[in-house]
């Protein structure tokens, strides 16, 4: 609990959109692609109104990449890891406990009042909002 209220307030809304996303990982077998989690991110820390096409480079991927694994280290309070399984990454809790304390009814209002499903289900909005903004992308070239 100490450890998510030292986070400071500007750094919140991030953690929670990767909580968000590493929540709903719970509900594919092989998680959300660390890619995919930095281009997410990546959209998350725009202004809304933000115009501008992601670039999906290589070089601007491993930009994107290395940008995420240090708002994970600033931001995440230490609840949040990156797990390499062989030629695959993704981010994770730190520790089981970390979800078991997302998911304790009286820690919610440490999470703005939602539930675990509700985080879960708030990711994978996220993750369908990234892949419309990509296939629009695509359409326009």
């Amino acid at each position: 609990k100490r450890m998510a209220e030292n986070i400071p307030k500007e750094d919140q809304p991030i953690l929670m959109g990767m909580l968000e996303l590493v929540l709903c990982s719970d509900y594919d077998v092989n998680g959300v692609n660390f890619a995919v989690f930095c281009l997410a991110v990546d959209l998350l820390q725009r202004h809304p109104s933000a115009t501008k096409e992601l670039s999906l480079k290589p070089a601007d991927d491993d930009r994107r990449q290395r940008e995420v694994e240090r708002r994970i280290r600033a931001c995440s309070g230490g609840l949040l890891e990156i797990a390499q399984s062989g030629d695959q990454s993704r981010v994770q809790f730190v520790h089981q406990t970390v979800k078991s304390f997302i998911g304790d009814a009286q820690n919610s209002a440490i999470f703005n009042g939602k539930s675990t499903r509700d985080i879960a289900v708030a990711g994978m909005q996220r993750v369908m909002r990234l892949f419309t903004l990509l296939l629009a992308q695509m359409d326009s070239t």
